[in-house]
């Protein structure tokens, strides 16, 4: 019963967006892009308009995009706010934490991404603030059965009920750089003094 299929998020966000817009079949021009208030904050209020405007188009919105930390600013959406309106309007809630989402490790600062837990799916890229090497990029879900509907198996590898995580990804198969992440965190990561 849709018209078509969009994207809804702020201004600034990363152009690799537009990438994945291409990928999926729906164009650049199938992207929302929401104003930003005086604080540099995706403008609410314009957001719950331009949903409304979608729903009396008959547009489907496939994504809400929340920005932890823009590549321009560092600026951080209000994510909890961002979170109540996904879940008013049944939208998945997207967080491109790829810049941001690190802030989660200190004490002092995790309070700036309230509102995370909120969201259906979130982006981390390790060689922004974890300083590792290019490449490693993570997409966590908050239910990994999403993940199937992108799956895609072959007889040779990728097969169904194995570990091989290819069958989920574009690249298929990737390096290992995932482990430069893992020892990072192990290694110069917070320490659990309760164990």
């Amino acid at each position: 019963g849709y018209e078509d299929m969009v994207i809804i998020g702020s201004r600034l966000m990363h152009y690799s967006l537009n990438k994945a817009a291409s990928i999926l079949g729906l164009g650049t021009d199938n992207i929302i892009f929401v104003d930003n208030n005086s604080e540099g904050k995706l403008n609410c209020k314009q957001l719950e308009e331009k949903i409304q405007e979608c729903q009396e188009n008959r547009l489907f919105i496939l994504a809400l995009i929340g920005i932890a930390g823009t590549t321009e600013t560092g600026q951080i959406d209000p994510l909890w706010k961002l979170g109540e309106i996904a879940e008013k309007y049944n939208i998945h809630f997207h967080v491109d934490g790829s810049w941001g989402v690190p802030t989660i490790f200190s004490d002092k600062h995790k309070g700036k991404l309230k509102g995370i837990e909120k969201a259906d799916s979130v982006t981390i890229c390790g060689h922004k603030q974890l300083y590792l090497p290019q490449g490693i990029s993570i997409c966590l879900f908050k239910d990994p059965q999403l993940l199937n509907y992108a799956a895609t198996t072959a007889r040779y590898q990728a097969q169904q009920d194995t570990y091989d995580l290819g069958r989920f990804t574009i690249e298929g198969s990737r390096s290992a750089l995932s482990l430069c992440l893992h020892g990072a965190l192990h290694i110069i990561g917070k320490k659990d003094t309760k164990c």
